[in-house]
């Protein structure tokens, strides 16, 4: 009696119900749906959808991957002609320890690190060196031939201003980060590619275990991936815009369609009434009733 399995009779049986809104007994449609059978299994998976999400997945990797591929190329391209142009440049040359390329999720991030003994600006100012204005600005020419977004940011070390009421290491590292902007403007690059220019001070040291390190003074160029482009709209979309007339013909004739009869109802609930006739029978059988 407490056997939750379903009978046999429950399988083997597959005569519809006189309910019309129930389950076909037999059927196994709506998986353990019957009262009579299991418990409902909420969390049911099968087999095939999970083998088809783990595709899907490894598929929508595939595709971010071909995505930036056309991306990378690029920035390879990009990192190839700021070092070609700096070995070419006895003044850049030299500077070459004080440049990072480094891949990232969001695209490319260009650092321009101080070095000990080789800072990239006066110090406590946003004046910069002659070396890093030119380096700047041979960047600013590469970065110019590419569409990417770019955000940039200053960071400052742990060394702070005698009177930082006035001047503190969080305007130091806005005023580099909106110098380097500048040049960027000034070399080609388009005013509305750069999304954000910003100051972080000393809360982003690229050596933690030292926040005094001259190489936590350095400003930050990220080039970004390029987004997607929006989906394209639905078919049913572009009908309704492009071919306006199809999609007027399509509802009018759904409107003139008459409605389906439901097979809960009666087929004399849509009959009209109609007068029945009285002929001589009748009245003959009522004359018999009352004798």
């Amino acid at each position: 009696m407490d056997d939750p399995t379903p009978a046999n009779w429950e399988i083997n049986d597959t005569t519809a119900s006189t309910d019309p809104k129930e389950k076909v007994l037999g059927s196994q449609e709506g998986k353990f749906e019957n009262p009579a059978a299991a418990a409902p299994l909420k969390d049911y998976v099968e087999p095939s959808e999970s083998a088809n999400a783990v595709k899907n997945g490894e598929q929508s990797s595939k595709a971010q991957q071909n995505e930036h591929a056309q991306d990378d190329i690029k920035f390879k391209e990009l990192q190839r002609e700021i070092l070609q142009a700096m070995e070419q440049n006895p003044d850049l040359d030299p500077l070459k320890q004080n440049v990072i390329f480094e891949k990232s999720p969001e695209g490319l991030l260009i650092q321009i690190i101080d070095q000990k003994g080789r800072a990239m600006f006066h110090s406590g100012r946003a004046e910069m060196q002659g070396p890093t204005e030119l380096l700047l600005q041979n960047l600013g020419k590469s970065l110019a031939s590419l569409p990417n977004k770019l955000t940039i940011a200053g960071h400052t070390d742990a060394v702070r201003f005698a009177d930082g009421r006035k001047y503190d290491n969080w305007d130091l590292s806005a005023d580099r980060a909106n110098a380097t902007r500048r040049v960027f403007e000034a070399s080609g690059v388009a005013r509305n590619r750069v999304i954000r220019v910003s100051g972080l001070a000393d809360t982003d040291p690229l050596v933690p275990e030292n926040p005094v390190d001259p190489s936590n003074r350095r400003i930050s160029i990220y080039v970004q991936y390029q987004k997607t482009k929006d989906a394209a709209p639905q078919k049913e979309a572009s009908t309704a815009v492009d071919s306006q007339g199809s999609s007027v013909a399509a509802n009018s004739t759904e409107s003139t369609t008459p409605p389906e009869v439901p097979s809960t109802q009666l087929a004399a609930d849509y009959t009209e009434p109609r007068d029945a006739t009285l002929d001589g029978q009748v009245f003959q059988n009522l004359r018999n009733a009352l004798r």
